[in-house]
């Protein structure tokens, strides 16, 4: 999916040979699913299923197979980087490690707060912050979207025009590094930034899952729970390394609504 961006429309559809053939795979698997879903009688919990949304809003089948595979497939991509990037971030300043640790000591299921933000006694709380910070820099989502409905001149850039029917999209990496909204040291990470309370999601200044509504991304506590909880397990049974200190302006490298991370090795150690 990420080719496609990179090429222009009239080659497009080279992107468009692998990914109709991932589709189809997928399809194999979640028809089924979705067929079986459809036809179960109304639960009588209080459980919500993700699924049922999808299913009540597109009656054809094989467009939720699709738009299942699409959201999984942004979601599980997405949090990776993103849980890389939060763990990478802590492993750049050599002291921090140490620093996070007592409280992960005391960090364990029963005291995580999934919808809600913890108080600032929780020993969740530094790690919670810092996850904030790596989310808010790593940039990993380009967007909200949206479709130019008439051609459009840039008020901030005259010489840029948009035309008609193209699509365009706010970065997250270039907003999160606005001066304006983040201060002097916007582009620095600074692990304990959200310690106090945390970022304002869905806000214009904080957008990793989307604008405030109903297309913000319906994952985010699960990705927010699970980067935690996967990097306290790794910051507590493993000491690690780096080979060397990467500097702020060379963490990331960005390109066409792509973002990289400069590779660095890490030597890992059992704690004993």
């Amino acid at each position: 999916m990420g080719l496609a961006s990179l090429l222009p429309s009239f080659l497009q559809f080279i992107a468009a040979m692998n990914i109709n053939k991932d589709f189809k795979t997928i399809r194999k698997i979640l028809i089924p699913v979705i067929q079986r879903r459809r036809l179960a009688l109304p639960t009588k919990n209080d459980l919500i299923f993700f699924l049922d949304f999808i299913l009540d809003a597109v009656p054809d089948d094989t467009r939720a197979a699709d738009l299942v595979a699409v959201i999984v497939f942004g979601g599980l991509t997405n949090l990776q980087s993103t849980f890389s990037s939060t763990v990478l971030d802590i492993l750049n300043i050599p002291s921090l490690q140490s620093t996070l640790l007592p409280s992960l000591s005391q960090a364990s299921a029963s005291n995580i707060n999934v919808f809600s933000p913890p108080p600032q006694s929780s020993p969740w709380s530094p790690l919670r912050a810092a996850m904030f910070e790596s989310i808010r820099l790593c940039g990993p989502i380009t967007g909200p979207a949206r479709i130019i409905a008439s051609p459009t001149t840039l008020s901030s850039d005259p010489k840029l025009h948009l035309p008609k029917g193209q699509a365009a999209t706010l970065s997250s990496f270039y907003t999160h590094r606005d001066p304006e909204m983040w201060g002097a040291n916007a582009a620095c990470y600074k692990y304990d930034r959200f310690v106090e309370g945390d970022p304002p999601i869905g806000m214009p200044e904080y957008i990793p899952w989307g604008l405030k509504g109903p297309h913000t991304c319906p994952g985010r506590w699960f990705a927010m729970t699970t980067i935690q909880v996967m990097t306290k397990e790794l910051l507590v049974a493993y000491d690690f390394v780096q080979d060397f200190v990467v500097k702020e302006e060379e963490k990331y490298i960005y390109s066409a609504g792509n973002v990289k991370r400069l590779e660095v090795g890490v030597e890992v150690t059992r704690r004993v």
